[in-house]
């Protein structure tokens, strides 16, 4: 209850009491679950007759039903170190799947040295400004922030990516490791996201030893294209943990991607049909391989592509 700091744990039935404090306005907040479990608030006077507040707790989303959820779970680590390195750099890098992400779907990602994936070109990179702004319309937008902070990565850190698994079972992560805190580098920390292809996204954390990578000059959270909607975890605040997972679903009435099939036959100028040709699928970077057939025959490629 602020103001005035009271903290009580509501009870079987869920009722909770509050005494021995002055009359006036109050607002009574509850949380249960975590910082992605249940929240609710509401404001109340105290006349000095005594008051009834009966709160409703509705789950931590953004306004196009975006969740999150916290998990115990292993750090996930990658192999591929990107050619990223230094204080304030970016590069691109291709997805292995179309990325379903607040209503579009992405192949390319930007990567900051700075702690977060832009899938929208962010015009460079972007330090963390400070001041937990998230949504925000400025630049980068369209944004997944796992640790969003004025990072350097130098010659005893890298940038890094793995791809794994197949189908629906495929991930994508992108770890930045051993990356230091601009200014001290003695604050160094580790930490990734993961990509799947229903759009879930997960962060994990390790070796995090002090307040400042745990957070408390940092920010986590998501944010649509336009930055109209976002869904922040934490801003400003040192409340990550070693081994601790953060999971951004999609709205569960969101339909998944839909899958589609492509056949055609490829011909030469007189009718004929090509035999041992590449075709390539633009943009998906799919390269179906035809079949050897003889002439006379109707080579058929079929490749499987995300729109």
């Amino acid at each position: 209850m602020e103001p005035g700091g009271l903290q009580t744990v509501t009870a079987a039935d869920g009722g909770y009491s509050f005494t021995g404090f002055a009359p006036g306005n109050y607002t009574i907040y509850a949380t249960v679950g975590g910082r992605c479990g249940l929240a609710g608030s509401g404001p109340v006077e105290i006349d000095g007759q005594g008051n009834y507040l009966e709160l409703y707790l509705f789950p931590h989303t953004d306004d196009l039903g975006h969740t999150c959820s916290e998990q115990t779970a292993t750090f996930s680590t990658a192999g591929n170190a990107l050619a990223l390195t230094g204080d304030n750099a970016v590069t691109s890098v291709n997805l292995p799947f179309a990325f379903p992400f607040y209503g579009s779907a992405y192949r390319n990602a930007w990567v900051d040295t700075n702690g977060l994936l832009s899938f929208t070109d962010p015009g460079g990179s972007h330090p963390y400004p400070g001041g937990g702004q998230l949504p925000a319309p400025a630049d980068p937008n369209a944004l997944l922030a796992p640790f969003w902070d004025d990072l350097v990565v130098d010659a005893s850190a890298s940038v890094r990516t793995a791809t794994t698994g197949t189908g629906d079972d495929q991930r994508f992560t992108v770890e930045w490791r051993n990356v230091h805190r601009k200014g001290n580098t003695a604050q160094r920390l580790n930490f990734a996201a993961v990509l799947a292809p229903d759009g879930t996204v997960t962060t994990s954390y390790d070796q995090l030893d002090n307040d400042a990578e745990r957070g408390a000059n940092a920010l986590v959270g998501i944010e649509a294209p336009a930055g109209e909607d976002g869904l922040p975890y934490s801003a400003d605040e040192p409340v990550l943990t070693t081994g601790r997972t953060i999971t951004f679903a999609r709205p569960a009435a969101v339909d998944p991607l839909k899958k589609h099939n492509s056949s055609g036959t490829l011909v030469d100028a007189a009718g004929n049909p090509v035999v041992g040709a590449t075709v390539a699928l633009d943009p998906s970077g799919l390269t179906p391989r035809p079949a050897r057939v003889g002439r006379g025959a109707s080579p058929v490629w079929s490749p499987t592509a995300t729109p």
